[in-house]
């Protein structure tokens, strides 16, 4: 059946299909999440351990070692990673794109379980836990009150603020930062203990014993049932003091003849300030499937409600604010929409002369577009960056086979016939050439959507967004612009406009000029086309040394206007000496004008390191960039001694799924067997290898011997001479210097330790006491032997090797490529065969992507030459058709060396898009040419009249798609450094591709042409 011919005579069902497809569209745009980039969630499985008192190594050989062991086998399982520190083990299981997480947790816990009871019975039992790779707050607000303290502020927000927050839908966690919540803390004396002859034994014991409440059954009368609770809770500090552990022979000692007992902050070793002010802050986290956006409109709401009732004198402000960011990356990616159209539309209304036949391919554009959302829906995308970018690609791709449909019938028109009769013909003629560009585009994509790893998830939706906009717009090519031409065309003595006629004879003069120098320089390549080739060859090599030159990296880095610090301090180092150099460093962004705003988190998961977070101001007038920031920063910081500072930018959110760690992009994990000692020998060498390259701005490593210990060596056989238990010493040691949560009163922990004053003096261990079998107090002096020793805080292990991971910035003239060469060149040359190395983070996720995109982009040429075979069947055009895919790389690339560009994730796309959009000019060429040939026409005479014939719609749809592309290079605003990269590589390939196609492939017929005269009239004489 003719689709075309039927479609032109059933204008109205023609018109209601297009409605229908329009309206489903609209629903599904309804419907649709919006995200900043597509939502992806990789399999990450974390099980964490608590070993309560444990140093790392005990913990590394009796927690972690033993279920790294055990989760060996597991299927899926791509990368295995520990962390083992004082008291607690976590480890990472990371699966294969697509395992299903419920069958790994699953798998996860099975094998556990299959080792638990080889875990020390002292050690709780493993949690398992899905880690969500997005789990990072939208939103910070920050809480501040002049008439409470921390402590008082704290409790007030966990128990009234959070909750609110918490049953907001879509949110997924509110993360509390700078919390400061209540505890009973019984401090301990030591010596006092020891005059009383009391162990922290016989304490914790009491107050398990004495702070409980237990249901005790019911008083059963004849009418009415009453329950009966005893109630021994404790409920204030005063209580706890009065406890009595002992009345013997008049003798009554109390808790607080041993210690006190106070009301006080469970965890002092961490704060929050907000440009220097102390606060209390909250991060909401989105969950990975909600609408971010949605989710913070959701927040001020409740916030704006809160505010009404909060106490007097407390405030709250909104310090951070991602949703703004994506909120403007979003509104610029529209912009760049609507650009596009009517770049778009200027172009056709150019070429055709007539607003009239203008809207015919314009109509295409919302048709194709809403219609899109309807197919995003049904495949559960969401709206975003990356899928909205595709569509501003689209603009300039639906309306080519439109504008190619409605050039063919205005050329039969303009030879005498009606636009009806012109429209028949027309649409006959061009109903394969159509059905082979729009196949032969969405094949290009079929490689990139079933590639695997991170490439192939995050660029999914981008392949099937385009190339479903570019399937429908072959459908409406074929149906409603066809019936369009034949009711909308006029011919030409009925324009109504002498203006407009005027300017059409004038282009079509300069068409027919243009034509005739053409045919000129066409008819001289034919001729000399031996000395074409030669310099084709010579512009192939060409671009192969711009490849070269090219910088590579894994994304382009977004300019957010915000910087982030990372702070270290030696490992022992307390939270006051840590916080003091916070302190310092808030004073110096104080006096930076460029710096609006910052906040900071001390004691990020150990007294030892810092975070912050630096929002600049918009650039504007004297604004300074933030790379001038950075580099203004990392000056005055490296003056800097007694803790390392590390001054970052953002990475993009594309890049963020690789993961980093404290701000570096790069990481090199050396792993071995061996003991850690020689390791970190090893490490030292590489370290001092890296710094000698000036390309790498900041090194450092996570395997520190800086962490100062007590190590208590137990004499057992004096242990057992004076009959005492071992578990009792350890026991006791624990609770007196790491504490013990013992239970809860009004939801508030109850903590055993020792006081301050002891927990600051070296030599408490002389003052300590156990009880023996016997009944006697007995001193651990006498029990044990102390040495001071330095260790790592953390013993890291990779794939069940002990290792440490070596991090790197890299300037910005140092592209990611070229230090990933430099560390491979070192690890080569100082790494002992007994060692081994990988990268992580940016690196790995580079390297990975990067070998995938040669392997895609060859898959994409085979996909499309496959797709072409079948539809010419021919084996020979085909390759015609493929000759100008290198030339249009070329322009490409020289346009990213122009412009400053690089070869990143963005700008493979863009190199793949062209391969089937410059195929499209090679098929419109060919299949003419073969038509002319089965019409007894000689090669040559085919080729160039074929060339003749399509070189307006050549231009035409070039002209749509580079106008198309350019709100993409140009782009502006946020996440702009994305779109641009795809733009140049579509507007330059387009352009140089489209000049050489008209060249390449016309001297390409005419060489291989006559190898497939068998098949001509076969397929063309029907």
């Amino acid at each position: 059946m003719n689709l075309p011919a039927f479609c032109i005579r059933r204008p109205a069902f023609t018109i209601v299909i297009s409605l229908v497809m329009t309206i489903v569209g609209l629903i599904g745009f309804m419907n649709l999440p919006i995200r900043y980039i597509p939502n992806v969630s990789l399999p990450i499985v974390t099980i964490m351990t608590n070993y309560s008192g444990a140093n790392a190594r005990l913990v590394e050989q009796d927690i972690t070692k033993v279920l790294e062991d055990s989760l060996s086998g597991i299927n899926g399982m791509k990368m295995l990673t520990s962390r083992s520190r004082q008291g607690n083990s976590q480890i990472s299981v990371q699966f294969k794109l697509g395992t299903p997480m419920n069958t790994a947790v699953e798998d996860v816990r099975s094998s556990i379980e299959r080792v638990r009871g080889s875990l020390p019975k002292e050690a709780d039992n493993p949690v398992v836990v899905k880690a969500d790779t997005t789990n990072m707050p939208i939103l910070f607000l920050s809480f501040y009150d002049t008439h409470k303290n921390a402590r008082e502020l704290s409790d007030y927000i966990v128990k009234y603020i959070v909750p609110s927050f918490e049953t907001i839908d879509g949110v997924g966690n509110v993360f509390v930062y700078g919390k400061r919540l209540s505890a009973i803390r019984v401090a301990l004396d030591p010596q006092k203990m020891a005059g009383a002859k009391v162990t922290a034994d016989e304490v914790t014991q009491l107050l398990h014993d004495q702070n409980v409440s237990i249901p005790s059954g019911q008083i059963r009368g004849l009418d009415r049932y009453y329950s009966v609770i005893t109630d021994t809770t404790l409920k204030t500090a005063e209580q706890f003091n009065e406890l009595i552990i002992r009345d013997q022979q008049n003798q009554v000692i109390r808790l607080k003849d041993i210690g006190e007992t106070t009301l006080a902050a469970e965890d002092t070793d961490s704060t929050f300030r907000v440009n220097g002010r102390s606060a209390i802050a909250l991060g909401v986290v989105p969950q990975s499937t909600a609408n971010p956006l949605e989710v913070e409109q959701q927040v001020q709401k409740k916030l704006a409600d809160l505010k009404r009732t909060l106490p007097a004198g407390m405030q709250v402000s909104i310090d951070y604010n991602q949703a703004d960011y994506i909120r403007a990356s979003m509104h610029s990616v529209y912009e760049s929409l609507f650009e596009a159209v009517l770049f778009v539309w200027i172009v056709i209304l150019a070429f055709l002369c007539s607003f009239r036949a203008t809207l015919i391919p314009i109509v295409t554009i919302p048709v194709c577009l809403i219609s899109t959302f309807a197919l995003l829906y049904f495949m559960g995308f969401s709206i975003n960056t990356i899928t909205l970018m595709a569509l501003v690609l689209a603009i300039g791709l639906v309306v080519d086979d439109a504008i190619v449909m409605l050039e063919n019938i205005k050329r039969h028109m303009d030879s005498g016939l009606s636009a009806y009769q012109a429209a028949l013909r027309g649409s006959r003629e061009i109903v394969f050439p159509i059905i082979a560009m729009t196949i032969t585009l969405a094949a290009v994509y079929a490689p990139i959507a079933f590639t695997p790893g991170l490439l192939g998830v995050l660029f999914r939706e981008f392949t099937f967004t385009l190339a479903g906009a570019v399937i429908i717009s072959g459908i409406i090519a074929l149906t409603l612009s066809p019936m369009m031409c034949a009711r909308l065309l006029k011919t030409s003595s009925q324009e109504v406009t002498q203006r407009t006629s005027r300017y059409e004879h004038w282009l079509t003069a300069q068409l027919a000029r243009l034509q005739q120098h053409y045919q000129r320089l066409l008819c001289y390549f034919i001729s000399k086309r031996k000395w074409v080739m030669s310099c084709l060859l010579l512009m192939g090599v060409v671009g192969l040394g711009v490849y070269k030159l090219l910088p590579q990296e894994l994304a382009p880095t977004e300019d957010r206007r915000q910087i982030e610090v990372y702070v270290a301090a030696p490992r022992s180092a307390s939270f006051t000496y840590t916080d003091s150099y916070v302190r310092q460093l808030e004073s110096l962004y104080a006096s930076i004008p460029d710096i609006e705003n910052y906040f900071s988190q001390s004691g990020t998961f150990s007294s030892s390191h810092a975070y912050q977070q630096l929002s600049l101001k918009p650039k504007d007038g004297d604004v300074r960039s933030t790379k001038e920031v950075v580099a203004d920063l990392l000056s005055k910081v490296n003056t800097i001694s007694g803790v390392r500072v590390n001054v970052a930018t953002p990475s993009s959110e594309l890049a963020e799924f690789a993961g980093s760690d404290n701000g570096e992009k790069i990481g090199l994990v050396i792993m071995t067997s061996n003991d850690y000692l020689k390791l970190q020998g090893v490490v030292a060498n590489v370290m001092d290898a890296i710094k000698q390259i000036p390309g790498f701005t900041h090194v450092d490593n996570r395997l520190k011997w800086d962490s100062e210990e007590f190590q208590i060596n137990i004499d057992r056989e004096r242990a057992a001479d004076l009959k005492v238990n071992l578990p009792q010493i350890s026991t006791m040691v624990s609770t007196l210097l790491a504490g013990r949560t013992i239970g809860k009163t009004n939801d508030t922990n109850i903590i055993v330790q020792m006081n301050e004053k002891a927990l600051a003096d070296p030599n408490i261990f002389q003052q300590l006491y156990v009880r023996n079998a016997n009944g006697n107090m007995v001193s651990l002096s006498h029990l044990v032997t102390i040495s001071e020793n330095t260790t790592p805080e953390v013993f890291h292990h990779f794939e069940r090797l002990r290792a440490d991971t070596i991090f790197v910035n890299v300037a910005p003239d140092f592209s990611l490529a070229e230090a990933i060469r430099a560390l491979q060149h070192i690890a080569q040359d100082h790494i002992p065969d007994d060692m081994k190395y990988t990268f992580t983070g940016e690196a790995k996720s580079f390297l990975e992507s990067n070998g995938k995109t040669v392997f895609t982009f060859m898959l994409a040429l085979l996909f499309i030459y496959l797709v072409l075979v079948a539809q010419f069947e021919s084996f020979i055009d085909p390759l015609i058709i493929l000759l100008t895919v290198p030339f249009a790389l070329v322009g490409a690339l020289l346009t990213l060396k122009l412009f400053g560009g690089s070869l990143n994730i963005y700008s493979n796309i863009g190199l793949i898009t062209l391969i089937g959009l410059i195929a499209k000019h090679g098929i419109l060429i060919t299949e003419f040419a073969n038509r002319l040939r089965a019409e007894g026409k000689s090669i040559s005479d085919a080729v160039i009249e074929a060339s003749l014939l399509r070189l307006r719609p050549i231009l035409m749809t070039t002209a749509a798609m580079v106008l198309g592309a350019l709100p993409l290079a140009f782009a502006v605003g946020p996440g702009a450094e994305s779109r641009q990269q795809i733009g140049l590589v579509i507007a330059g390939g387009l352009l140089l591709g489209t000049f050489f196609s008209l060249v390449v492939v016309p001297i390409g017929y005419t060489y291989l042409a006559p190898l497939r005269k068998l098949t001509l009239n076969t397929q063309y004489q029907e």
